[in-house]
């Protein structure tokens, strides 16, 4: 298996905050997860020529299976936990970054290179006037990256979602993004229209959560859940559910009001590409999302169903 190989990239393979580690002003309302590291500096470094087929060196040699051909600008980044190189084709416009593969690095370094490039290797750990060594036609590149193992070789996407570049000792995929609401997927309730819906209803209601299903000549199968405990906020929101003579017994029903602030909270992004899930679907064999919204007398009540994600 090629390592570094892009197989299928739709829509949802492509992360915004691969962006920020070769875009110095990247804005941060892009970046789509409070967990993303920030990257704090980035320098433009040399541009490089590389000829032949991406090869990483660690303790081991590890052959991407993408090929470089020309002229590339390099751009070495420092962040919260993370530091290393962006390799950019000239010319090229990022628009995201997929998950490559993982290296290992030999005494607090990688290097990278192409094929051809592999005789250009020196012996002892990257010095700063030595961390560009040329070749005929390519060039390796010494890259500092810590003690950290593995290391995370991703894969700069553009907007026909072809690689146009990597990222050496970075983290663009924290969580997963088949987890996400994505443009186009109507079928899912996002936390902007939850939080709209909240809002239609007296802050002291407790909205009861349904799993609803299709029942014979079309007549609707109705399953009650239980009430919302909990909100919790990983990659997409969660909806902690108790049976609903528990959570009112209990007093941990939340209300529309109690929802809507933690929805709103500072420390997270209520955007409308963030879907809202029910948190116990993960032992009943995949996720189940709210897919719909009923509000009836003042009532309100949350829908939930399995969703697959669209082919892309």
């Amino acid at each position: 298996m090629l390592a570094l190989q892009v197989r299928r990239t739709a829509l949802r393979d492509v992360y915004p905050g691969g962006v920020a580690y070769v875009a110095p002003h990247f804005p941060v309302e892009r970046r789509w997860s409070p967990f993303h590291r920030p990257v704090h500096a980035i320098e433009r470094g040399e541009d490089v020529e590389l000829n032949g087929e991406l090869t990483i060196v660690g303790p081991r040699t590890q052959f991407g299976g993408q090929q470089l051909r020309g002229r590339y600008e390099t751009y070495w980044f420092t962040g919260d936990e993370v530091a290393g190189l962006s390799v950019l084709a000239q010319g090229a416009e990022p628009v995201g970054a997929v998950f490559g593969s993982f290296c290992t690095a030999r005494d607090g370094f990688v290097d990278l290179t192409t094929r051809e490039g592999l005789g250009l290797r020196v012996p002892g750990p990257p010095r700063p006037e030595r961390r560009y060594v040329t070749g005929s036609h390519t060039t390796l590149i010494r890259i500092p990256v810590g003690d950290e193992n593995p290391i995370r070789v991703d894969i700069l996407l553009d907007a026909g979602h072809r690689p146009c570049g990597y990222i050496v000792g970075g983290e663009v995929e924290i969580l997963s993004w088949g987890r996400r609401i994505l443009p186009g997927e109507t079928g899912r309730v996002s936390a902007q229209d939850l939080l709209a819906a909240l809002g239609s209803v007296p802050a002291d209601d407790r909205p009861e959560v349904v799993r609803r299903s299709s029942g014979f000549l079309g007549r609707r199968k109705e399953e009650p859940l239980g009430y919302v405990v909990d909100l919790d906020f990983y990659s997409a929101w969660a909806l902690v559910v108790e049976d609903a003579q528990e959570a009112l017994t209990a007093g941990d029903a939340l209300t529309a009001g109690e929802m809507r602030d933690l929805l709103v909270d500072s420390l997270y992004r209520a955007g409308s590409d963030l879907g809202v899930e029910l948190e116990a679907a993960a032992s009943e064999g995949g996720p189940s999302w709210l897919v719909e919204v009923d509000s009836a007398a003042g009532h309100l009540r949350l829908v939930v169903a399995e969703v697959s994600l669209p082919d892309g």
